[in-house]
């Protein structure tokens, strides 16, 4: 069974993740630090670098700015990241020990059970939802609850997972062809600023390929874009423009 946390940043209740830390961490200065880190509102003095429009155009249940108050941490602090799992412990231990779910695993509000019965996970998933709710003022994603056998195949933080095997999944191969496709409809452009961005975006889709049977799909990525100006390495796992290439921050053979 997979399973996460809907709206899982914006719906993080400050004075609750306080409560849990000053379980943890003696009054003094770190507490203090960490007190101040949480309950500063990021909104106040804002500087918006995009127009009004645009940000009208954020779902109002993603934005940080339209939040109720007292909830969501700003994802862009590193902190954020620590005080997400910090939150997110309370409800690894209700699975471990409560549940007492033998085979469980989290990545930030991203979970994944498994039991042979259906039953049990069914029973699971209840009583999740509740202390989620109860403990945590949080909600399931009612659209991204899923119960199948192992062998389908599980579709877990961007890979596909089979016994025996695990790939990246179509969508983001796909999203990297079309990235692809873009800059051969602009005519396969070679100049500095398009090479740059072609080879930031197809490398990290190469990044991902590099931790599973990802060998054939990353020949043929590269062979997409290979050409006097793009080259990959031998084990196609990132391109590059040769230095060769370039002459004075431009490309040869453009005048």
């Amino acid at each position: 069974m997979k399973i996460d946390v809907a709206n899982f940043f914006n719906s993080i209740d400050r004075d609750i993740l306080l409560s849990i830390i000053r379980r943890h961490v003696e009054p003094g200065w770190c507490l203090e630090l960490i007190e101040k880190i949480v309950n500063h509102d990021p909104r106040k003095n804002v500087i918006l670098r995009s127009s009004p429009d645009l940000f009208a155009q954020v779902p109002v249940h993603k934005s940080l700015l339209r939040a109720p108050s007292r909830k969501g941490l700003p994802i862009g602090n590193l902190t954020s990241q620590f005080f997400a799992n910090v939150y997110m412990n309370e409800i690894d231990q209700f699975v471990k020990h409560g549940l007492r779910a033998k085979y469980y695993g989290r990545y930030v509000d991203d979970m994944i059970l498994f039991h042979r019965d259906p039953a049990v996970l069914n029973g699971w998933l209840r009583e999740i939802q509740t202390f989620l709710e109860e403990s945590l003022a949080m909600k399931l994603h009612p659209n991204k609850i899923w119960l199948n056998r192992v062998n389908v195949g599980i579709d877990f933080v961007g890979f596909v997972i089979k016994p025996g095997r695990v790939y990246l999944r179509n969508h983001s191969l796909n999203r990297c062809k079309q990235k692809i496709r873009a800059w051969e409809l602009k005519g396969s452009p070679v100049d500095v600023g398009s090479i740059d961005d072609l080879s930031h975006s197809v490398n990290s889709y190469l990044g991902m390929l590099r931790h599973v049977d990802g060998y054939s799909a990353r020949k043929a990525l590269c062979g997409r874009v290979e050409s006097l100006f793009v080259q990959a390495d031998q084990d196609y796992t990132k391109i590059y423009a040769p230095k060769n290439a370039v002459n004075g921050g431009r490309l040869k053979g453009q005048a």
